[in-house]
Protein backbone atom coordinates (compact mmCIF):
# COMPACT_ATOMS: atom_id res chain seq x y z
CA UNK A 1 0.00 0.00 0.00
CA UNK A 2 1.65 3.28 -1.10
CA UNK A 3 1.77 6.47 0.98
CA UNK A 4 -1.11 8.92 1.23
CA UNK A 5 -1.20 12.41 -0.26
CA UNK A 6 -3.70 15.12 0.68
CA UNK A 7 -4.52 17.91 -1.78
CA UNK A 8 -3.42 21.46 -1.09
CA UNK A 9 -6.27 23.99 -0.82
CA UNK A 10 -5.43 25.67 -4.13
CA UNK A 11 -5.99 22.35 -5.93
CA UNK A 12 -9.55 21.78 -4.74
CA UNK A 13 -10.95 25.21 -3.80
CA UNK A 14 -12.59 26.79 -6.84
CA UNK A 15 -15.23 28.87 -5.10
CA UNK A 16 -13.50 32.10 -6.16
CA UNK A 17 -12.13 33.55 -9.38
CA UNK A 18 -8.66 32.23 -10.29
CA UNK A 19 -6.11 33.76 -12.63
CA UNK A 20 -5.41 31.99 -15.91
CA UNK A 21 -1.89 31.12 -14.71
CA UNK A 22 -3.36 29.53 -11.59
CA UNK A 23 -5.82 27.52 -13.65
CA UNK A 24 -3.00 26.33 -15.91
CA UNK A 25 -1.03 25.21 -12.87
CA UNK A 26 -4.01 23.41 -11.33
CA UNK A 27 -4.90 21.68 -14.60
CA UNK A 28 -1.37 20.33 -15.07
CA UNK A 29 -1.08 19.30 -11.42
CA UNK A 30 -4.40 17.42 -11.52
CA UNK A 31 -3.36 15.53 -14.65
CA UNK A 32 -0.01 14.56 -13.09
CA UNK A 33 -1.61 13.59 -9.78
CA UNK A 34 -4.14 11.39 -11.56
CA UNK A 35 -1.36 9.71 -13.56
CA UNK A 36 0.73 9.12 -10.42
CA UNK A 37 -2.24 7.53 -8.67
CA UNK A 38 -2.84 5.24 -11.65
CA UNK A 39 0.82 4.18 -11.42
CA UNK A 40 0.28 3.39 -7.71
CA UNK A 41 2.80 5.98 -6.48
CA UNK A 42 0.36 7.11 -3.81
CA UNK A 43 -3.29 7.11 -2.78
CA UNK A 44 -5.28 10.33 -2.57
CA UNK A 45 -6.51 11.08 0.95
CA UNK A 46 -9.63 13.12 1.66
CA UNK A 47 -11.23 13.96 4.97
CA UNK A 48 -15.01 14.16 4.84
CA UNK A 49 -15.15 18.00 4.61
CA UNK A 50 -12.51 17.99 1.85
CA UNK A 51 -14.47 15.38 -0.08
CA UNK A 52 -17.64 17.43 0.41
CA UNK A 53 -15.80 20.49 -0.90
CA UNK A 54 -15.07 18.57 -4.10
CA UNK A 55 -18.45 16.87 -4.42
CA UNK A 56 -20.32 20.16 -3.94
CA UNK A 57 -18.32 21.80 -6.72
CA UNK A 58 -21.29 21.63 -9.10
CA UNK A 59 -22.95 24.29 -6.95
CA UNK A 60 -19.90 26.20 -5.69
CA UNK A 61 -17.55 26.19 -8.71
CA UNK A 62 -16.70 29.66 -10.06
CA UNK A 63 -17.34 29.47 -13.81
CA UNK A 64 -16.57 33.14 -14.57
CA UNK A 65 -13.41 32.22 -16.50
CA UNK A 66 -15.10 29.64 -18.71
CA UNK A 67 -15.11 31.79 -21.83
CA UNK A 68 -11.39 32.59 -21.44
CA UNK A 69 -10.36 29.18 -20.15
CA UNK A 70 -12.43 26.29 -21.56
CA UNK A 71 -10.15 23.89 -19.66
CA UNK A 72 -12.07 24.83 -16.53
CA UNK A 73 -14.52 22.06 -17.39
CA UNK A 74 -11.69 19.51 -17.42
CA UNK A 75 -10.55 20.71 -13.99
CA UNK A 76 -14.08 20.26 -12.70
CA UNK A 77 -14.35 16.78 -14.22
CA UNK A 78 -11.02 15.61 -12.78
CA UNK A 79 -11.88 16.91 -9.32
CA UNK A 80 -15.33 15.33 -9.45
CA UNK A 81 -13.78 12.02 -10.40
CA UNK A 82 -11.41 12.19 -7.42
CA UNK A 83 -14.29 13.03 -5.12
CA UNK A 84 -16.43 10.13 -6.27
CA UNK A 85 -14.05 7.30 -7.18
CA UNK A 86 -13.07 4.53 -4.79
CA UNK A 87 -9.91 3.08 -6.33
CA UNK A 88 -6.85 4.99 -5.20
CA UNK A 89 -8.81 7.36 -2.97
CA UNK A 90 -9.16 7.00 0.80
CA UNK A 91 -11.45 8.87 3.17
CA UNK A 92 -11.27 9.43 6.89
CA UNK A 93 -13.78 11.04 9.24
CA UNK A 94 -11.98 13.28 11.74
CA UNK A 95 -15.02 14.94 13.29
CA UNK A 96 -14.24 13.49 16.73
CA UNK A 97 -10.63 14.67 16.90
CA UNK A 98 -9.92 17.21 19.62
CA UNK A 99 -6.82 19.04 20.82
CA UNK A 100 -5.53 20.03 17.39
CA UNK A 101 -3.96 23.24 16.11
CA UNK A 102 -4.38 24.78 12.68
CA UNK A 103 -2.06 23.22 10.14
CA UNK A 104 0.22 25.65 8.24
CA UNK A 105 -1.09 26.70 4.83
CA UNK A 106 1.10 26.30 1.72
CA UNK A 107 2.44 29.58 0.36
CA UNK A 108 0.14 31.01 -2.29
CA UNK A 109 -2.96 29.41 -0.77
CA UNK A 110 -3.76 32.16 1.70
CA UNK A 111 -6.30 33.69 -0.71
CA UNK A 112 -8.25 30.43 -1.03
CA UNK A 113 -11.72 30.93 0.41
CA UNK A 114 -11.69 27.59 2.23
CA UNK A 115 -8.08 27.68 3.45
CA UNK A 116 -9.16 27.97 7.10
CA UNK A 117 -11.34 24.85 6.84
CA UNK A 118 -8.46 23.05 5.14
CA UNK A 119 -6.09 24.07 7.97
CA UNK A 120 -8.55 22.73 10.55
CA UNK A 121 -8.92 19.40 8.79
CA UNK A 122 -5.18 18.93 8.30
CA UNK A 123 -4.62 19.89 11.93
CA UNK A 124 -6.97 17.10 12.99
CA UNK A 125 -5.31 14.72 10.54
CA UNK A 126 -1.87 15.52 11.92
CA UNK A 127 -3.00 14.52 15.43
CA UNK A 128 -4.29 11.19 14.07
CA UNK A 129 -1.14 10.61 12.01
CA UNK A 130 1.12 11.05 15.04
CA UNK A 131 -1.02 8.65 17.07
CA UNK A 132 -0.98 6.02 14.30
CA UNK A 133 2.70 6.26 13.35
CA UNK A 134 5.64 4.68 15.17
CA UNK A 135 8.39 6.78 16.75
CA UNK A 136 11.24 7.69 14.41
CA UNK A 137 9.44 6.41 11.31
CA UNK A 138 9.00 8.58 8.27
CA UNK A 139 5.57 10.19 7.79
CA UNK A 140 3.14 8.19 5.69
CA UNK A 141 1.01 11.22 4.76
CA UNK A 142 2.12 14.25 2.78
CA UNK A 143 0.49 17.31 1.24
CA UNK A 144 0.64 17.40 -2.53
CA UNK A 145 2.31 20.63 -3.63
CA UNK A 146 0.34 21.98 -6.58
CA UNK A 147 3.39 23.86 -7.85
CA UNK A 148 5.62 20.77 -7.81
CA UNK A 149 3.00 18.57 -9.47
CA UNK A 150 2.62 21.18 -12.21
CA UNK A 151 6.33 20.89 -13.02
CA UNK A 152 7.60 23.91 -11.07
CA UNK A 153 9.66 24.05 -7.88
CA UNK A 154 8.49 22.54 -4.61
CA UNK A 155 6.80 25.18 -2.50
CA UNK A 156 6.86 25.85 1.22
CA UNK A 157 4.47 26.63 4.07
CA UNK A 158 3.50 29.97 5.56
CA UNK A 159 4.72 28.91 8.96
CA UNK A 160 6.49 31.66 10.94
CA UNK A 161 5.58 29.93 14.23
CA UNK A 162 7.34 26.72 13.17
CA UNK A 163 4.29 24.54 13.80
CA UNK A 164 4.48 20.81 13.12
CA UNK A 165 3.33 19.99 9.59
CA UNK A 166 3.09 17.25 7.01
CA UNK A 167 5.85 17.37 4.39
CA UNK A 168 4.99 19.12 1.15
CA UNK A 169 5.70 16.64 -1.62
CA UNK A 170 5.94 16.56 -5.38
CA UNK A 171 6.80 13.82 -7.88
CA UNK A 172 10.49 13.91 -6.94
CA UNK A 173 9.99 13.77 -3.17
CA UNK A 174 7.38 11.03 -2.77
CA UNK A 175 10.19 8.76 -1.56
CA UNK A 176 10.30 10.91 1.60
CA UNK A 177 7.04 9.25 2.63
CA UNK A 178 6.61 5.80 4.14
CA UNK A 179 4.00 3.29 2.95
CA UNK A 180 0.67 3.50 4.73
CA UNK A 181 0.68 -0.25 5.37
CA UNK A 182 2.99 -1.78 7.97
CA UNK A 183 3.63 -5.23 9.32
CA UNK A 184 1.48 -5.85 12.39
CA UNK A 185 3.98 -7.18 14.93
CA UNK A 186 3.40 -6.80 18.70
CA UNK A 187 6.05 -4.59 20.30
CA UNK A 188 7.26 -7.34 22.63
CA UNK A 189 8.89 -9.05 19.66
CA UNK A 190 11.65 -6.43 19.72
CA UNK A 191 13.09 -8.04 22.87
CA UNK A 192 12.77 -11.67 21.80
CA UNK A 193 15.62 -13.97 20.82
CA UNK A 194 15.77 -16.18 17.73
CA UNK A 195 17.02 -19.74 18.02
CA UNK A 196 19.65 -21.11 15.66
CA UNK A 197 17.25 -23.87 14.66
CA UNK A 198 14.42 -21.49 13.76
CA UNK A 199 16.74 -19.13 11.89
CA UNK A 200 18.26 -21.97 9.85
CA UNK A 201 14.78 -23.29 8.94
CA UNK A 202 13.19 -19.97 8.01
CA UNK A 203 15.90 -17.76 6.49
CA UNK A 204 14.60 -18.72 3.05
CA UNK A 205 11.57 -16.50 3.75
CA UNK A 206 13.93 -13.52 3.84
CA UNK A 207 15.61 -14.59 0.62
CA UNK A 208 18.55 -16.34 2.29
CA UNK A 209 20.18 -19.52 1.00
CA UNK A 210 21.79 -21.41 3.89
CA UNK A 211 24.99 -23.15 2.77
CA UNK A 212 26.15 -26.13 4.84
CA UNK A 213 29.65 -25.65 6.29
CA UNK A 214 32.53 -27.90 5.44
CA UNK A 215 34.36 -28.85 8.62
CA UNK A 216 33.11 -25.78 10.43
CA UNK A 217 30.22 -24.74 12.65
CA UNK A 218 29.76 -21.54 10.64
CA UNK A 219 27.03 -21.66 8.04
CA UNK A 220 27.09 -19.08 5.26
CA UNK A 221 23.78 -17.50 4.34
CA UNK A 222 23.79 -16.01 0.86
CA UNK A 223 21.38 -13.29 -0.23
CA UNK A 224 20.65 -11.72 -3.59
CA UNK A 225 23.24 -9.20 -4.58
CA UNK A 226 26.08 -11.30 -3.17
CA UNK A 227 25.56 -10.34 0.47
CA UNK A 228 26.47 -13.02 3.00
CA UNK A 229 25.62 -13.45 6.67
CA UNK A 230 27.11 -15.85 9.25
CA UNK A 231 25.06 -18.40 11.16
CA UNK A 232 26.94 -20.29 13.89
CA UNK A 233 25.59 -23.57 15.29
CA UNK A 234 27.68 -23.09 18.43
CA UNK A 235 25.07 -20.62 19.64
CA UNK A 236 21.68 -21.88 20.77
CA UNK A 237 20.25 -18.44 20.00
CA UNK A 238 21.53 -16.18 17.23
CA UNK A 239 23.59 -13.39 18.84
CA UNK A 240 21.73 -10.09 18.85
CA UNK A 241 24.59 -8.21 17.09
CA UNK A 242 24.36 -10.71 14.24
CA UNK A 243 20.60 -10.22 13.95
CA UNK A 244 21.10 -6.47 13.78
CA UNK A 245 23.06 -6.92 10.56
CA UNK A 246 20.02 -8.34 8.77
CA UNK A 247 17.83 -5.20 8.38
CA UNK A 248 20.39 -3.61 6.05
CA UNK A 249 20.57 -6.83 4.00
CA UNK A 250 16.88 -7.76 3.70
CA UNK A 251 15.40 -4.22 4.02
CA UNK A 252 13.04 -5.10 6.85
CA UNK A 253 12.78 -3.91 10.42
CA UNK A 254 14.47 -6.10 13.02
CA UNK A 255 11.20 -6.76 14.83
CA UNK A 256 9.70 -8.17 11.60
CA UNK A 257 12.81 -10.28 10.97
CA UNK A 258 12.57 -11.82 14.44
CA UNK A 259 8.90 -12.64 13.90
CA UNK A 260 9.51 -14.28 10.52
CA UNK A 261 12.55 -16.29 11.62
CA UNK A 262 10.84 -17.51 14.79
CA UNK A 263 7.38 -18.39 13.44
CA UNK A 264 8.19 -19.23 9.83
CA UNK A 265 5.57 -16.89 8.38
CA UNK A 266 5.09 -13.24 7.57
CA UNK A 267 2.87 -11.16 9.84
CA UNK A 268 -0.26 -9.59 8.44
CA UNK A 269 -0.20 -6.04 7.14
CA UNK A 270 -2.44 -3.27 8.43
CA UNK A 271 -3.23 0.24 7.30
CA UNK A 272 -1.98 2.68 9.88
CA UNK A 273 -5.09 4.87 9.66
CA UNK A 274 -7.16 1.78 10.53
CA UNK A 275 -5.76 2.07 14.04
CA UNK A 276 -7.77 5.29 14.33
CA UNK A 277 -10.78 4.03 12.39
CA UNK A 278 -11.04 0.90 14.57
CA UNK A 279 -11.02 2.97 17.75
CA UNK A 280 -13.77 5.28 16.56
CA UNK A 281 -15.93 2.56 15.02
Amino acid sequence: MPPLVCPAPDLIDHTFTRSLDELDRVSTALANITAAMEDDHFNFLLTEPLRTMICDAENTFDWSRMSEYPGLLEIYNLLSQLGLQQAGVESVDLSGVQGYTLHPIPSGCETCADSHSWAEELGRLYVVHEACNEPRRRPFIGVGCTSAFSGAALGSYLNPEGRAAFPLVGPQSLSDLDDEEIWDVPSEWSGRSVSFRDAKSHLYLLGGDVVRPSGSSHYQVRFKGGRTWPLDSNYRDVPEPHLRELPAIVKQDLIVIKYVLSLGRWPRKIRRLDRYRNKTG
